[in-house]
């Protein structure tokens, strides 16, 4: 594991490896999710609903109930190795290696999202979040 990020609830860890971020039950062990995404940063809501995964092309914000990609954010490709959720987790901040910080709105962002099939079918692909105004 490359680090490692606490969920405010404490559940869970979210863990990043050289190619795949696993979610793991606390105090079980348990592999609770996996994806396969060369991750640069980790970012848990204050609420532990959603998990944050910063790549070297976009953000990806993933529902921790279901496993399921609810939002891409869309960033220019970069080092986006520094991201967080505002107190009330109505934000998402990420922090860009040449000093770029942008603020993503999440309601905005999840808006329109379908209920997760029985299933649990891959997602359709999201378009783009908008940055948040203000």
């Amino acid at each position: 594991a490359s680090s490692l990020i606490l969920s405010p609830r404490g559940d869970e860890v979210a863990v990043r490896s050289h190619d795949t971020v696993y979610r793991v039950g606390v105090p079980d062990g348990a592999v609770r999710g996996a994806w396969k995404l060369k991750s640069l940063a980790l970012a848990y809501s204050p609420d532990s609903r959603y998990l944050a995964v910063a790549t070297l092309v976009d953000v990806v914000l993933f529902d921790c109930a279901t496993g399921l990609e609810v939002a891409r954010f869309d960033v220019a490709p970069g080092m986006y190795d520094t991201m967080c959720f505002t107190r009330d987790g109505a934000r998402l901040v990420t922090a860009d290696c040449d000093s770029t910080v942008l603020v993503w709105d999440v309601a905005e962002a999840t808006a329109g999202v379908a209920a997760p099939s029985a299933t649990k079918k891959a997602p359709t692909k999201k378009t783009p979040a908008k940055k948040a105004r203000g």
